[in-house]
């Protein structure tokens, strides 16, 4: 099981090993599922969980369906939020992140108003938990989280993004003690090219 913490709260995999416990094992994929680069994305034109707005809930999604856009669009390179500033709307984007190398991973959000990133296995639960989440940002400073990856295994992703009526803006990016900093995901996200996801 992957134990998810927060930036104040580092895990790396020798602190994992040194308390006894196992590196952590990523779920796997479907094996007859077909991946391409990128994630699938799905469009909302309710801004959930910001000023009031509904929250990012299973029931909100089922209520609000009549706002859906079917994940017909997948998104590669950097994730950028397929609205203009001002607008409301929710976006989130499904799939897989693959390590390239065994460390700790530290993902960035830069947000207004509200965005969620999830990796692990409460990224493919139909209500994923904020409180399991490996970064939750509201405006403000940049937020981040860290979490132990291991080279080439895929690990389930759910980036959410919510904006409510004002000039909002999104940034997801990540970094390694290996990798530069860096909002350019390509090569390092797949999703199921049959659901547009996982």
């Amino acid at each position: 099981m992957l134990n998810l913490r927060n930036t104040n709260q580092l895990q790396t995999i020798g602190e994992i090993v040194a308390r006894g416990g196992a590196t952590p094992e990523p779920p796997t994929p479907p094996v007859t599922a077909s991946y391409s680069d990128g994630l699938g994305r799905s469009q909302y034109s309710v801004g959930f969980g910001a000023q009031g707005a509904p929250a990012y809930t299973a029931s909100a999604f089922t209520t609000s369906s009549i706002y859906y856009v079917p994940p017909t669009v997948a998104d590669s390179g950097s994730l950028v939020a397929p609205f203009l500033p001002s607008a409301t709307g929710s976006v989130d984007w499904k799939g897989y992140f693959k390590a390239s190398t065994t460390e700790t991973y530290t993902f960035f959000l830069s947000i207004d108003d509200q965005s969620t990133i999830w990796i692990g296995n409460e990224a493919t639960a139909s209500l994923p938990l904020t409180a399991s989440a490996l970064v939750n940002a509201l405006p403000g400073p940049e937020k981040s989280g860290s979490i132990a990856l291991v080279s080439g295994s895929l690990y389930p992703m759910l980036v959410w993004y919510s904006a409510h009526a004002s000039f909002d803006f999104f940034t997801a990016s990540f970094s390694t003690p290996t990798i530069t900093k860096t909002t350019d995901f390509t090569g390092y996200t797949l999703y199921n090219s049959a659901s547009l996801g996982f």
